[in-house]
């Protein structure tokens, strides 16, 4: 049966619609994957200066790595998506000071577990749009296992930003957020914000005993 002109015409509209969206959803997954693999692969690159790897060189290693992961972290984001319900309760000036403590928290701790990798390889699987984001599904192939890290962006002024890590499937802003709920819901907010603050002072305290040995 020969199709009519009219719904010739709708098909051809709706085949082209699908095309540019499949054009669009391409060029989208391709940039934040591509925008995440420069980030990585310049970390990888400092974790395997020697000049940088020699001890007296940590803090300049740390602050270096860390000016690059700040470029591709939306820690703001990460705050936010961490506090949850909660964010919304806190005032203008709690929000802008708890962002930066969660970030130099958020920070000791990234640096505590990548700094072991040096001859790893990361391997760069599939990305794909999960409505208005792109998680881009990455594997650290080590020498005994393989570790499966899911980097969640967003798009934000023209470029993406991670939001959130899966790490062997635990979402980190997931984590974070059922943490200071609980210390929220039981005590308070500023009981949240002390604890952060021992944290802090209790990995700066072990990374200066660790630099004196």
């Amino acid at each position: 049966m020969s199709r009519s002109p009219a719904k010739l015409c709708l098909f051809l509209v709706c085949v082209l619609m699908a095309s540019g969206y499949l054009t669009v959803y391409a060029s989208e997954v391709a940039q934040a994957k591509e925008q995440l693999k420069i980030t990585i692969d310049h970390v990888l690159e400092m974790l395997k200066d020697q000049e940088l790897s020699k001890p007296e060189h940590k803090a300049e290693r740390r602050r270096r790595i860390m000016e690059v992961v700040s470029i591709r972290f939306d820690f703001e984001e990460m705050a936010k998506r961490s506090m949850g319900r909660h964010w919304r309760d806190r005032t203008e000036e709690e929000q802008e000071s708890f962002t930066p403590l969660f970030r130099e928290l958020l920070s000791a701790s990234y640096m505590d577990k990548i700094e072991g990798y040096t001859d790893e390889k990361i391997v760069y699987n599939n990305a794909y749009l999960r409505g208005p984001h792109v998680w881009v599904d990455t594997t650290i192939a080590a020498k005994q296992t393989n570790i499966p890290i899911v980097y969640r962006m967003h798009h934000k002024d023209g470029e993406w930003f991670v939001y959130d890590i899966v790490i062997e499937e635990v979402s980190l802003v997931s984590t974070y957020r059922s943490q200071f709920n609980k210390i929220i819901g039981g005590e308070s907010y500023e009981k949240l914000v002390k604890n952060l603050q021992d944290k802090l002072r209790e990995l700066e305290e072990l990374d200066r005993a660790d630099s004196a040995s």
